[in-house]
């Protein structure tokens, strides 16, 4: 019986044993490596390598340099010299000359189309005998305050005498913005340009 018993399991045992194969692939698997004499098991593929020549990166976009609008910066006439405030009043008290102040802002369109009449050359040839200062009004300097009954509308030009006090003789014939002139009011701004030095 004891006999009869170990054979059963020996059998058991083989039958068990002959089932536990491996699976198909990794049977070929094993296979190609007995051929090759390799005995690597796990192989990973390749990895594709792209050249350092085909990894570009794109170049940076061209930006201007924006005002704190958003927008760039208004384009003013480079041949004229404009002061700062405190230079202009120091300058005026020193030499006798009127100032003229222009307050704009970058995103204002009118302030744009007024830009370029500084170019006309019997604008520039009268800018030069004043002391010309232009302010964004957007970045509120405290000198600004004293203006602000004047209107806060852009843009502005006003003229200041030698005193150094404000001409309010000296305005643009716009009915409701006495210190508002444009382009198409070239002849206006020239008519105050002269009123201003004088003549």
């Amino acid at each position: 019986m004891t006999r009869l018993l170990t054979l059963v399991l020996v059998i058991t045992w083989g039958c068990t044993a002959g089932q536990s194969k491996a699976p198909p692939e990794s049977k070929e698997v094993s296979q190609k490596e007995s051929k090759s004499g390799d005995q690597k098991k796990d192989v990973a593929p390749a990895k594709k390598t792209t050249p350092a020549s085909a990894k570009r990166t794109p170049p940076p976009k061209k930006t201007l340099a924006k005002g704190k609008s958003g927008r760039p910066p208004i384009k003013w006439q480079d041949d004229l010299t404009w002061l700062s405030w405190e230079d202009a009043r120091a300058k005026s008290a020193a030499e006798g000359k009127s100032i003229c102040l222009v307050l704009y802002a970058d995103w204002c369109p009118r302030c744009r189309e007024l830009a370029p009449i500084f170019s006309d050359p019997e604008v520039a040839k009268l800018a030069k005998g004043l002391i010309m200062v232009r302010q964004d009004q957007d970045a509120r300097p405290g000198w600004l305050q004293q203006f602000s009954d004047l209107g806060g509308y852009v843009p502005r030009i006003f003229f200041f005498g030698t005193d150094g006090n404000l001409r309010q003789d000296i305005k643009s014939p716009h009915p409701r913005y006495p210190y508002f002139y444009t382009p198409r009011g070239a002849d206006a701004l020239k008519r105050s340009m002269r009123a201003a030095l004088g003549g």
